[in-house]
């Protein structure tokens, strides 16, 4: 082999060398890229995963806290009418003490006369 022909295999060597070089550098770039999307598109459906958990917990927890405050607005109803039934039967003791009470005037006046 002349010195000639080895200089010319050198550089088909270097030049097939060089291509395969940006070939594997290209390859690995759309790897990496592909992975990169990928892993972005992972993180991504955590997030979302992880709201959606978050919002689920938390509407759990409002339509509890919903429900104690319509049990106790339920509640407290109640002891209105309740409530409102004590003074009506106060009232209504009341006109009756009322009563008793001119009835005993009126009969310690007629005893007061008997006794007389």
């Amino acid at each position: 082999m002349s010195e000639n022909t080895k200089s010319i295999f050198l550089i088909f060597i270097a030049a097939v060398s060089l291509f395969v070089a940006i070939r594997s550098y290209t390859r690995l770039s759309k790897q990496d890229l592909k992975n990169a999307e990928t892993q972005a598109k992972k993180e991504l459906a955590d997030a979302e995963a992880k709201i959606k958990a978050e919002t689920m917990c938390e509407t759990k927890s409002s339509s509890i806290i919903e429900t104690k405050l319509d049990y106790i607005s339920k509640g407290m109803d109640d002891i209105k009418l309740d409530n409102r039934e004590h003074s009506r039967q106060i009232n209504s003791m009341d006109t009756r003490l009322c009563t008793v009470e001119g009835s005993t005037k009126s009969a310690h006046k007629r005893i007061d006369e008997i006794l007389k």
